[in-house]
């Protein structure tokens, strides 16, 4: 982006505060000198942006921190809100253009007992928690929902169903995993010959035949 900084405001401005929103590397910072409620709901709320004085402030681990900008810059705009920032920023936001936030989403544990693992996620007011655990193999790892590897077909088939994004991670997994299943060996094993065993008749022990004569083993006989 450039460091050009401007200032646009809607037509009919809800207050003359103005939010100035920063990028930097990836952060989103916004500054916004006044305490109202329709600001919170766009930016606390909906964007769930954390607070650490005197900024609204989100970390992003995908390189999507321009994208993410752009689309709170265009929400605060419609909701009657003065922006200042980047030229090349309020251009995307005003035009459009960039990749809204996904509200569900899929992508890939690198760490802990599901490493290896999808993970679907969800912002909070879409919650997929029931629809995701009965995946086949599914695990609750909170927040999310950790889904194999090899059910890869359910999970784009459950991805589908409820419009979720797929980060490049995820995708990644997905091809893997199913060039992992065409390389598999096939082999077509005879069920092995099982003994057979005394079927209990009537739901008691089955009667056992009883031996003509019993003897005790020498050592076992009592002394005299």
């Amino acid at each position: 982006m450039s460091n050009e900084m401007i200032l646009v405001r809607p037509p009919e401005p809800v207050t003359p505060s103005i939010a100035r929103v920063f990028v930097e590397d990836a952060t989103v910072k916004i500054f916004f000198p006044e305490k109202r409620e329709d600001y919170d709901r766009i930016v606390k709320e909906y964007f769930r942006y954390g607070w650490q004085r005197p900024y609204r402030v989100r970390t992003f681990t995908e390189d999507t921190a321009s994208d993410r900008a752009a689309e709170v810059v265009n929400h605060l705009l419609a909701g009657g809100f003065c922006v200042k920032a980047d030229k090349a920023l309020i251009d995307a936001a005003v035009a459009g253009e960039f990749e809204a936030e996904p509200r569900r989403w899929v992508k890939v544990f690198t760490s802990g007992d599901h490493d290896g693992w999808f993970a679907i996620g969800w912002v909070k007011d879409e919650n997929l928690y029931h629809a995701a655990k009965r995946l086949p193999g599914a695990r609750y790892d909170k927040p999310f929902v950790a889904v194999p590897p090899e059910q890869y077909e359910a999970l784009l088939d459950f991805s589908e169903v409820h419009e979720c994004h797929l980060y490049p991670s995820a995708l990644a997994l997905v091809k893997k995993a199913r060039a992992e299943a065409e390389a598999a060996i096939v082999v077509d094993v005879a069920t092995p010959l099982q003994k057979e065993l005394p079927q209990p008749l009537d739901g008691r022990p089955p009667v056992l035949d009883v031996p003509e004569s019993v003897e005790i083993d020498d050592d076992l006989a009592d002394d005299d």
